[in-house]
């Protein structure tokens, strides 16, 4: 979908400090500020593993 980030392969270091900056404020955007409110660290690490194991379409 084009107007979704592709988290595909993409480094799991990175989306850690991206969902952590959203569920933290210092990232804005009305709903992933939202969505990553409720998630702990370990839920982070798991989506961010599980993103970073999937290949690019």
């Amino acid at each position: 979908m084009e107007n979704y980030p592709n988290l595909a392969s993409q480094k799991s270091t990175y989306i850690v400090k991206q969902l952590k900056d959203f569920r933290e404020g210092r990232r804005q955007d009305p709903i992933m500020n939202n969505m990553a409110a409720s998630l702990d660290d370990v839920t982070i690490k798991s989506i961010a593993e599980y993103y970073s194991g999937q290949t690019s379409k």
